[in-house]
């Protein structure tokens, strides 16, 4: 039984009609390989080093990953030629879920030797399933439904590929205007831009260890911890859950016939009308880097100021709302 599944946990377009979606994915962690190829996707993902052997362990002896078909291989290449009939299917699910079994007693085993999880949830990989967010303009989302839909495609990333597809088809933007959020498992009535993005950035931050839990999110003490576990992820420059948030922006003085409306730097991953909320933040990539502190038992030193925006980077209009809605200081 397939445990391919598919939400859309934001989908918004800008002033320029450009859309950008947020979806939530599970499938097999056998095709997690090929999402991560699309280099055009913000994502976080379930992490083998952040999720406890236990409910790995859990997860793959209950619902691990079985093939739903059998393809037979074409020895002069990666596409399979047909399917295997039902006796030597039934053989190959036998020996699969044989290694399954095999697979959860090794993790068990290391698990009791305190291996650390780094290494006990790797041999359950195969048979696990993945919780992947991913955040694309539509025209990347476009193109990963147009290769990955296509017959020659495994059959597993197609079935997802499907899912995705239907799902954007059956999903209506919401428009957002001029200096608004895209802001993935938030509300437009959050009490401020700033805590609104803090809270994004934590719940897409937690899809690496657990599923989002919307019911809880109302309570104080979640609040305050997503809003605490944002300011870590950015003091420690862990820069990949920033990157599903952005802002909705066309300049004052934008014409059709101009080339832009925001900077390629500034967008980011997106198309334009977008500023993807990583790139206002000073310090977001490492450009400086000591060659000699490799192997260094010297802690690396963090910069002091990851919690400005890059004035320099933006026109005088963008600065000022970015400003305003993230309580900053751009009198300089």
């Amino acid at each position: 039984m397939s445990m391919t599944k598919v939400s859309i946990v934001a989908d918004s377009v800008n002033c320029l009609g450009n859309r950008l979606i947020t979806m939530e994915m599970v499938y097999p962690r056998i095709i997690h390989s090929e999402i991560m190829s699309y280099c055009s996707f913000a994502r976080n993902a379930n992490s083998s080093r952040a999720m406890t052997p236990g409910s790995v362990i859990n997860q793959v002896r209950d619902e691990g990953f079985v093939p739903e078909i059998w393809r037979r291989a074409d020895v002069r290449g990666m596409v399979p030629k047909g399917r295997l009939d039902t006796g030597d299917s039934q053989k190959a699910e036998e020996i699969w879920i044989q290694a399954l079994m095999n697979a959860v007693e090794s993790a068990k085993a290391l698990d009791k030797l305190k291996v650390a999880r780094e290494l006990t949830n790797r041999v359950l990989e195969p048979f696990a399933w993945m919780r992947t967010l991913v955040t694309a303009s539509w025209p990347n989302w476009a193109n990963f439904l147009h290769q990955r839909t296509a017959r020659e495609a495994q059959h597993e990333i197609r079935v997802l590929a499907n899912k995705v597809g239907a799902a954007i088809s059956c999903s209506v933007p919401i428009e957002l205007d001029k200096s608004q959020w895209h802001a993935p498992y938030t509300d437009l009535d959050e009490p401020d831009d700033q805590t609104r993005l803090m809270l994004s950035v934590a719940r897409c931050a937690r899809v690496s260890y657990k599923a989002p839990r919307q019911a809880e999110w109302a309570k104080e003490q979640i609040v305050e911890a997503d809003i605490g576990l944002a300011m870590r992820l950015q003091r420690d420059a862990h820069w990949s859950p920033f990157e599903h948030q952005a802002l909705c922006w066309l300049p004052s003085e934008y014409r059709n016939d101009m080339p832009e409306a925001v900077p390629a730097k500034l967008r980011g991953k997106f198309c334009d009308g977008w500023v993807q909320y990583r790139k206002t933040i000073s310090g977001e990539c490492f450009k400086d880097f000591n060659l000699k502190r490799i192997g260094s038992k010297k802690e690396v030193e963090r910069p002091d100021n990851r919690s400005t925006v890059k004035w320099d980077n933006f026109s005088r209009e963008l600065a000022l709302s970015l400003a305003k809605t993230l309580n900053l200081d751009v009198s300089s």
